[in-house]
C-alpha cells in the first residue's frame, strides 16, 4: 500500500533520524531489527503532510504517538 507524503518532507525526515534525540535512539534500538514481538518498524516516517516519530509497517493508517516534552522544541 502506497502512502501520500508531501515530498519535501522526505529530506526532513532524512535529517531528524541523523539527528535523534538521546530518548528515539534508544527507544529505536528496542524496535529495530524485529526485536519488538516481531513488529517491523520504520523511523522518521514521512505519512500525509507530518513525520512520525516510530510506526510499525504493516498498520500504515494507526501511527504510533510522538513522545512530547522538552526535547522536542525548537525542532521542526
Amino acid at each position: 500500500m502506497k502512502v501520500n507524503y508531501h515530498p519535501k518532507l522526505k529530506e526532513l525526515a532524512r535529517k531528524l533520524r541523523k539527528n535523534s534525540t538521546k530518548s528515539e535512539i534508544k527507544l529505536w534500538h528496542h524496535l529495530k531489527g524485529k526485536k519488538m514481538r516481531g513488529y517491523d518498524f520504520h523511523r522518521q516516517k514521512p505519512i500525509d503532510r507530518f513525520i512520525v516519530d516510530f510506526k510499525e509497517k504493516q498498520k500504515i493508517h494507526t501511527p504510533w504517538p510522538r513522545p512530547q516534552g522538552g526535547s522536542h522544541q525548537g525542532r521542526p
